[in-house]
């Protein structure tokens, strides 16, 4: 069965999406993640693809800044707890009073599109539930094969 046919039966927009055949024809989706991923040796090219990706989304600001600065549930007084939004997958972690969900529905944009981005065997040792896209960010920037294995080595055990 060819690749439209299939697109077709599962009812997908073929205007979003291209086939890149380098890449033993991945499917790329638009606005899910990067035209390459993230493997170690091109994060120069994958910052440019991202920082165009995200600024068409109006999402820069959410690896570039700490938008999403978290509070321990140790300095919160009891009766206070329900004026703050808890951190996903995190107990004892909630985000400040200044947080809205709105940014944090934008963060959890601007994580997709970053896990969307990155290779699968470097993605997996990532949290992307209770990290924010800028700590992720920030966790993946620099990376290069060839000068930094250790780098590498601690995202995957991160």
């Amino acid at each position: 069965m060819c690749l439209v046919n299939l697109l077709n039966e599962l009812k997908i927009n073929i205007k979003n999406i291209t086939v890149n055949i380098d890449n033993k024809a991945a499917i790329y989706i638009k606005g899910n993640g990067t035209k390459d991923l993230l493997d170690g040796s091109n994060f120069k090219t994958l910052k440019q693809q991202l920082y165009l990706l995200l600024k068409e989304e109006d999402l820069t600001q959410f690896i570039y800044d700490k938008k999403l600065k978290k509070i321990s549930k140790d300095n919160i007084d009891e009766d206070d707890l329900k004026k703050y939004i808890p951190v996903d997958g995190v107990n004892n972690l909630f985000y400040e009073k200044s947080v809205t969900k709105d940014m944090i529905k934008k963060d959890a944009k601007t994580k997709k599109i970053l896990m969307n981005s990155i290779k699968n065997d470097l993605a997996v040792n990532i949290d992307f539930i209770s990290s924010t896209a800028y700590e992720i960010y920030n966790l993946i920037k620099g990376i290069n094969l060839s000068d930094d294995n250790n780098r590498i080595e601690e995202i995957k055990n991160y």
